[in-house]
């Protein structure tokens, strides 16, 4: 028997940072994301085998798992370890999933550069919380931590708006899908980010966190009503104004593409992954609809 599970990859629009502190972000799941595969059959001695594909379909990871989830065999032990430890949990939250009488073969399967910083690993979150049946936001919190932004794009259909209030998260779909879209597109910066690193910094910093919540919420908020291209790219603007005074960090045009005639948004970690674009069409860059939903 066979059991098949997707989840979206995801792009954070506004909010970054400071989402952790409350703030409303505007994200949406891409249409690039990873499925994962599991084929169990009846056995005498229950193991796990695991093996996870690149986009080109190239072998990056496999792994061995005894009976009780100890590694018997991995080609990359760190690797091993974090999933170990999500299965772990995902099997404390529900011990039915992984059965006593099966022997587990499962497979994932990115559908994009594991270098994109699309959320390699918040789908794999999601997949597993979807095969265990468990809460993707508490299995999230329980083991690589972070906002849960990226785990509630992994299986939405629709952008998304996401707040942490009391520490429960606030999801709405909504409905970004101005007029100027085709003037919208997603550059890939060729730097690879680091969020868990990007995140501790931020957590030190020392401004009014509260007024700059009160901020993004309404920068969100008029992101989703704006009706001009001239307008969302002076949301654009003010956003990296703030953000650049927060983290004291370079706005990602300054620093990436000082001559790029339009605006330039950072998406998540500052300084890697991928900007947006908006204005001018750069060669290289994705249009928005072939990215996100």
């Amino acid at each position: 028997m066979t059991h098949s599970f997707r989840a979206n990859g995801k792009l954070l629009l506004s909010g970054e940072y400071t989402v952790l502190d409350g703030a409303k972000a505007l994200a949406i799941p891409t249409k690039l994301g990873q499925t994962l595969s599991v084929t169990q059959e009846d056995s005498n001695q229950r193991k796990l085998s695991w093996k996870s594909f690149n986009h080109d379909g190239s072998l990056w990871f496999e792994a061995l798992f005894d009976r009780n989830l100890q590694i018997l065999h991995a080609d990359q032990v760190d690797v091993a370890e974090r999933l170990q430890n999500l299965l772990v949990k995902a099997i404390q939250a529900n011990p039915d999933f992984y059965a006593e009488q099966y022997w587990y073969e499962a497979e994932t399967h990115l559908e994009f550069n594991r270098e994109w910083g699309l959320g390699s690993s918040s789908t794999l979150v999601s997949l597993i919380a979807q095969w265990a049946e468990v809460d993707a936001f508490e299995l999230l919190q329980n083991t690589f931590g972070g906002s849960g932004y990226d785990v509630m794009c992994a299986t939405a259909q629709n952008p998304i708006t996401f707040q942490l209030i009391d520490g429960k998260p606030i999801v709405q779909e909504v409905d970004f899908d101005p007029a100027f879209k085709q003037e919208l597109s997603f550059y890939y910066t060729g730097n690879k980010q680091y969020s868990n690193k990007e995140v501790t910094r931020y957590r030190e910093l020392d401004f009014d966190r509260a007024k700059a919540v009160q901020h993004i919420n309404r920068l969100t908020d008029s992101f989703l009503v704006c009706s001009s291209i001239q307008e969302f790219q002076k949301l654009i603007d003010e956003h990296e104004n703030l953000m650049s005074e927060i983290l004291r960090m370079p706005k990602a045009k300054e620093l990436l593409l000082p001559n790029y005639s339009g605006s330039v948004k950072s998406l998540g970690a500052w300084g890697g992954d991928f900007v947006l674009l908006a204005g001018e069409r750069m060669e290289g860059a994705i249009p928005f609809d072939e990215m996100g939903y």
